[in-house]
């Protein structure tokens, strides 16, 4: 088992309790929507890059996204056309988003609206061609 993650080897047998679950995503786009859940690969600037998660927590009269702190994977370079924050203005843009397979809407911009529960506010956007 060397290999293999796991957290601990109880006894003889072998439990699911036993292993850590991994699960992977991938993106082409620099943000995808499914499963509720909005996953963003995003530059932060000097904060860094992360893979991350939204929840969308209000959709009238605007859209609000609250991030799932606990979705937070940093990763080590900038990949291309990736959502980026501005800590200063508080601006999350995101070029462009994708919805069952296929880009629906680009050019998304949010505002910081709830710098404690990291909420954002829709301000504009494009549907795609």
């Amino acid at each position: 088992f060397s290999d293999v993650p796991y957290l601990s080897l109880t006894g003889t047998t072998i439990a699911d309790a036993d292993f850590v679950n991994v699960s992977m995503s991938a993106l082409s786009t620099s943000a995808k929507f499914g499963s509720g859940k909005l996953s963003v690969a995003l530059n932060a600037g000097a904060i860094g890059q992360a893979w991350v998660d939204f929840a969308i927590t209000q959709s009238s009269p605007d859209t609000v996204i609250t991030l799932v702190p606990s979705s937070t994977l940093f990763i080590d370079r900038t990949l291309e056309d990736m959502a980026t924050f501005d800590a200063f203005s508080g601006t999350l843009l995101i070029p462009a988003l994708e919805i069952n397979g296929a880009v629906a809407y680009t050019n998304l911009r949010f505002t910081l609206t709830d710098a404690k529960n990291y909420s954002f506010t829709l301000q504009s956007f494009d549907e795609a061609p």
